[in-house]
């Protein structure tokens, strides 16, 4: 998760020292999809897909039923979820979400230890406990360790810097989307109840339509694929058997045909 050019030129030197093939494989995944300095500035600081994967967990148990029984499912998760989300983004009553005041506080925290050398109205020469300088521009909302501009975020240096100037706000130099506003935005839709299948009211064009069955063809022979297919760049490998016996790879104790030196002690 580089955040500047020297950082991403530091791991990649670091990965060469343990297994130069890294090097390879990363440069065809490309730099945008693990580097933050190479991601564009509108990629925030998610660089997974951990939601899609919390997706996959939770539906799990649907992945048996048929198609009309996983949207129930699909939706009745989706009403649960835009409610609880919902109630809990209007119990907060900061401005920012949660998670965020708490990253805020901790920033802040950080920030006192740091020594500040303002150039003009806008632009500081921060020093952190390290002795490392930073350069931090309120105007264009940047600094040079990289983080300001990328997360769209104040870095600790960035809050060093505001501290100094009273009638500035950190929360002027955070994006609206880390915002409790935005959070209740995000779940203020509804996702409808359905009721029973009696009290519908269909449309007369659709009551005369006829679901045909999928063209498809047939299933082949065997046991259906249910895992689920990897992203792009996700390492699938199968992970080699180790014998408990001779502890060497590639075989099972009960195949084993390695010989066990005796305990002489």
């Amino acid at each position: 998760m580089a955040a500047t050019v020297k950082e991403y030129h530091d791991y990649l030197s670091m990965l060469d020292s343990e297994d130069p093939r890294i090097r390879t494989w990363l440069e065809k995944l490309g730099a945008n999809t693990w580097a933050k300095v190479m991601s564009g500035p509108k990629r925030y600081n998610i660089m997974t897909s951990n939601c899609a994967e919390s997706m996959n967990k939770v539906n799990v148990c649907a992945r048996e039923y048929s198609v009309s029984k996983v949207v129930d499912f699909l939706r009745e998760r989706m009403q649960q979820w835009f409610t609880e989300r919902k109630e809990k983004a209007e119990k907060t009553s900061t401005i920012l979400t949660r998670k965020c005041e708490k990253r805020l506080v901790a920033l802040q925290a950080e920030a006192t230890r740091m020594k500040v050398k303002p150039s003009c109205a806008y632009e500081f020469e921060v020093v952190d406990r390290r002795c490392t300088s930073f350069v931090v521009n309120l105007n264009t909302r940047s600094c040079t360790c990289g983080h300001f501009q990328l997360d769209h975020f104040v870095c600790a240096h960035a809050v060093a810097a505001i501290a100094i100037r009273p009638h500035l706000s950190c929360y002027t130099y955070i994006s609206p989307y880390y915002t409790r506003d935005a959070w209740l935005a995000t779940w203020s839709g509804i996702m409808h109840p359905i009721a029973d299948r009696d009290s519908w009211s269909v449309p007369a064009s659709t009551q005369n339509q006829r679901c045909k069955p999928p063209t498809c063809m047939k299933r082949p022979p065997g046991r259906p694929k249910k895992s689920r297919i990897p992203s792009i760049g996700e390492y699938r490998g199968s992970k080699r058997q180790r014998c408990s016996r001779c502890h060497v790879l590639g075989h099972n104790k009960k195949t084993c045909r390695n010989p066990i030196p005796i305990n002489t002690h």
